[in-house]
């Protein structure tokens, strides 16, 4: 329900004139249903209508600002749980991109490594058929020599 300002101000003003002017009533030990009703039924069924809608408004008066503020924390709340979310998101297509990072880094070093190995092996294969063959050639230059 929207009211203006300007009209609600208003209507508190006059609401607590009004109060202000019944509580006088109210005070009054006489002023129950029970001793009314011996009078008059309708007479106590608006006594007992006013008690209530005002112990209803005193209620409402200390309940309102409590209320309110649980809807404002309640929204609060929300919002730090969409920013909470929101991080966590982030930190998840982080810790994706991190970890693909590190497995292209991983994989590259690794294939790069074994490029190396492979070459070594194949420098290491050819010396030592270089050596064989030195060792041959060795062999041949003795075998000459001794002929």
């Amino acid at each position: 329900m929207f009211i203006h300002k300007k009209s609600r101000n208003l209507f508190l003003i006059h609401l607590e004139s009004s109060l202000k002017a019944v509580d006088e009533y109210l005070r009054d030990p006489e002023f129950n249903p029970e001793a009314i009703r011996r009078v008059s039924f309708a007479a106590a069924g608006l006594c007992a209508w006013a008690i209530n809608i005002v112990g209803y408004y005193r209620v409402y008066c200390e309940v309102e600002p409590k209320r309110l503020a649980a809807e404002e924390a309640t929204e609060q709340l929300r919002q730090t749980e969409e920013q909470f979310n929101a991080t966590q998101n982030k930190l998840a297509v982080s810790s994706e991109n991190k970890n693909l990072f590190v497995l292209f880094y991983f994989n590259e070093f690794f294939s790069r490594d074994y490029k190396q190995h492979y070459k070594l092996l194949k420098i290491n294969i050819k010396l030592h058929k270089m050596k064989k063959m030195n060792v041959n050639v060795q062999l041949i230059k003795q075998h000459i020599q001794l002929i």
